[in-house]
């Protein structure tokens, strides 16, 4: 299986594929995007495609597997390394928006929406995805309850907090921008949206 880099940006005819790939399977989903779709918008017949990738389920394995490995580098290990719950909190947020925007276009970053479109995956290849999502969402999580039992989360449910922080995540990754916004400002209001909504005062 092709593994692309976490380092360096994709290039080449190869590369080009899994990003318009990314863009039309963010588009249209998964089940909507042929590989005929694919090598049309490339600019190459659909034989041709065939050279590079081997089917439909392992172009979309490898754009999720690339996306778990951007977010494992440079989101969840620095994360985990900081000790302070509310610290590490406000870091994990905010690096997974920087990364988040990372590579995305004028309607979002088509990676990481296409990291939820498990449901072409083989069903090993499904659970193997679902478990390093898992390692995020646990993060986040125990993130949460090391703040509840400090006495300095303000809600209930660690757990309903942690899926409501995921999908407000999530819908900066669709986030159609309206030119060219402050990025550090949009990063520093997200995160104190919310750190207020979760924390005590």
């Amino acid at each position: 299986m092709e593994r692309l880099s976490v380092d360096t940006p994709p290039v080449g005819r190869r590369e080009q594929i899994y990003l318009v790939a990314a863009r039309l399977f963010a588009e249209f989903g998964y089940g909507g995007t042929s590989m005929g779709d694919i090598a049309k918008k490339v600019g190459i017949n659909k034989a041709s495609l065939y050279h590079f990738v081997p089917n439909k389920e392992d172009l979309l394995y490898t754009l999720i597997s690339w996306g778990l490995d951007l977010a494992a580098k440079d989101v969840v290990a620095p994360a985990q390394a900081i000790a302070d719950p509310r610290a590490r909190l406000e870091t994990l947020i905010r690096l997974q928006l920087a990364n988040i925007h990372r590579g995305a276009g004028p309607k979002g970053n088509a990676v990481h929406m296409v990291v939820s479109e498990t449901s072409g995956l083989s069903p090993d290849r499904r659970a193997e995805v679902e478990a390093r999502k898992a390692v995020f969402t646990d993060l986040i999580r125990s993130t949460l309850d090391a703040l509840k039992a400090e006495g300095r989360f303000g809600l209930a449910d660690t757990a309903l907090a942690t899926a409501n922080i995921q999908g407000l995540l999530s819908a900066f990754a669709r986030w159609d921008r309206p030119g060219d916004p402050d990025l550090d400002r949009t990063y520093d209001e997200l995160t104190a949206f919310i750190l207020r909504a979760v924390l005590k005062d």
